[in-house]
């Protein structure tokens, strides 16, 4: 099995992995937990408002997923960066898996874009809020807006 073979049974969310029937791949378990969570569809991944159903209606109040579906998929992007460099691209020298895997694997070239993506990360996961505060003399403070919008923006600086 070649490398790209390999790598894409890896992220395949048909598991177990076709060749090791024994094995399941957690990242593509990951992968398949955000996009049910965030109203995606299951198998390409675009965002479908799918979390807008009636099951997810009660008593007038939306119980929604995005917030988990949204960690899972920053834990995702940190995973995928951890674990993968492709070949034909110079090491990035940062150490952060989720700067790797948007240097690496994305179209997004903007590192203050990348880092506000990782500031979001470590914002939900170690305070579970949407604001930092500024600790560092370099630092920014940082308030993010989750919005079930279609948009091409991933992020949007002020």
């Amino acid at each position: 099995m070649n490398e790209k073979e390999t790598i894409k049974n890896f992220l395949s969310i048909e598991q177990p992995m076709p060749l090791l029937m024994s094995h399941t791949s957690t990242i593509a378990l990951l992968l398949k937990g955000a996009r049910k969570m965030f109203g995606c569809n299951l198998n390409t991944g675009k965002y479908e408002r799918l979390e807008f159903t009636k099951e997810r209606f009660e008593d007038e109040t939306l119980h929604s997923f995005q917030f988990s579906g949204l960690i899972n998929y920053l834990i995702f992007l940190e995973q995928i960066g951890g674990a993968f460099k492709p070949k034909d691209k110079p090491t990035c020298g940062k150490t952060n898996g989720i700067f790797r895997c948007l240097y690496y694997f994305s179209d997004m070239s903007n590192e203050t874009k990348i880092n506000a993506i990782v500031t979001l990360r470590n914002s939900l996961t170690h305070r579970f809020g949407l604001a930092t505060e500024k600790k560092l003399k370099n630092s920014v403070p940082r308030k993010f807006t989750l919005s079930s919008e279609r948009n091409s923006q991933i992020v949007e600086l002020p």
